[in-house]
């Protein structure tokens, strides 16, 4: 059944989105659409008069189709059982697109469905509890969502990172830092297997290791095995660059 603004109708898939704005939702619903994203669900629950945001929560962490849930929130009423309820999926990725930061936009998220934004940092402390990621910006969420709904859940923040660019090697260790990620140094046994790997010209393997240009599928998917091999890596990031 679709109740919604759209017109069409929406490709099945694993991403159940919740939104607070029926017709802002829409837009992002139909935006997402377009890309190919397929969806088990969206459920626009406004002001929340009746059902709650953490109500749609616990049941679609219940649900087999549904792999990752992504949130437009303007405020929660409930703080304790929201919490409560998204700590029941720790298997499932929640991904939160919340706004109403500025004075500003609070007194707007208030009009529109009676929602007190809030104090920010408190959102962030709760969903840094609950293992939320929260997006800054609304293409971000749903795009997040579909990297996040064929993976498998991660339990550490150690990084092994290769690019053919060492310019996007320093720009990405700049960016774990911004977020605490660790990458750790690799061993020398590592080393060694990855300059067997790379091609001669290629500078001493290190971590964010730079391939020199080299843009072969099967040296990326050679590295990454070595690198998932090692205890202290818990995520490998490839990131080629293409010209």
């Amino acid at each position: 059944m679709n109740a919604t603004f759209t017109s069409f109708a929406p490709k099945s898939g694993h991403i159940a989105f919740v939104s607070q704005s029926g017709y802002f939702g829409g837009q992002l619903f139909s935006i997402a659409n377009m890309e190919g994203i397929g969806f088990s669900f969206f459920v626009n629950v406004g002001n929340q008069s009746d059902v709650k945001v953490h109500e749609v929560i616990e049941y679609l962490l219940q649900d087999e189709n549904t792999r990752v849930i992504a949130l437009y929130i303007e405020g929660i009423r409930d703080g304790k059982r929201f919490i409560e309820a998204c700590s029941k999926g720790s298997l499932k990725p929640i991904v939160v697109y919340k706004v109403g930061k500025s004075p500003t936009g609070a007194r707007v998220a208030l009009s529109h469905t009676a929602s007190l934004a809030g104090n920010d940092r408190i959102y962030d402390a709760v969903f840094e509890k609950i293992g939320a990621i929260r997006v800054l910006e609304s293409r971000h969420l749903f795009e997040c969502a579909y990297a996040l709904k064929g993976q498998p859940p991660v339990y550490g923040n150690r990084l092994g990172v290769i690019s053919s660019s060492g310019g996007l090697c320093v720009s990405l260790s700049d960016i774990a830092y911004d977020l605490g990620l660790e990458i750790p140094v690799l061993d020398e046994g590592t080393r060694a297997k990855i300059k067997g790997i790379l091609m001669p010209h290629a500078s001493e393997p290190l971590n964010p290791l730079d391939t020199a240009g080299d843009l072969r599928d099967q040296v990326y998917l050679n590295v990454a095995e070595i690198l998932l091999d090692k205890e202290y890596i818990d995520i490998v990031i490839v990131s080629p660059t293409l010209v």
